[in-house]
């Protein structure tokens, strides 16, 4: 089955979290204020909002607590299962 434009939308914004990971998920520290890493889920979030994939109304808090968190649940029952 060929990969939708959709699914490359979606591997697209995984890609800059993936690459963000350490920023994004990291502890609060000195050297990783909170303002980083609010900044980088606005990156996502502007991405998300170019590619489609989520509507103009959402925050990068959406992004972070919802859509992020559905995909990785779904990629995880995913990988359990194969």
């Amino acid at each position: 089955m060929a990969p939708t434009n959709a699914k490359f939308k979606r591997i697209s914004l995984l890609k800059l979290i993936r690459d963000n990971r350490d920023t994004l998920f990291g502890r609060f520290s000195s050297t990783l204020p909170h303002e980083i890493k609010e900044n980088k889920w606005k990156e996502g979030v502007a991405t998300a909002h170019a590619l489609g994939l989520v509507s103009l109304d959402r925050d990068w808090k959406f992004v972070r607590d919802t859509t992020w968190m559905n995909w990785r649940k779904r990629t995880m029952v995913r990988s359990v299962i194969f």
